[in-house]
């Protein structure tokens, strides 16, 4: 799967060679904008977990979104490259 974001058809300029593509949906644009490391981390401990626990899933969504700024920060265009 592309990691690029496809706008609706209305949005797009002609002659993109994407056919009859209708865009992508609102899971599609989510699991591109989040960090995969981020989604491997929240997926299986949301799995693990079960949805009888809804404090923990909670606290794991906290946890998970903490470290996908500090990703995103530490990733961002000011740090040091190496």
């Amino acid at each position: 799967m592309a990691r690029t974001v496809v706008p609706p058809p209305a949005l797009r300029a002609g002659g993109d060679g994407l056919g009859a593509h209708a865009g992508d949906n609102l899971p599609e644009k989510l699991v591109k904008y989040v960090p995969a490391e981020a989604l491997a981390f929240f997926v299986p401990a949301a799995a693990g977990l079960g949805s009888d626990r809804k404090i923990w899933l909670i606290v794991i969504f906290v946890v998970g979104l903490a470290g996908t700024i500090g990703y995103l920060w530490n990733r961002g265009p000011g740090a040091a490259s190496g």
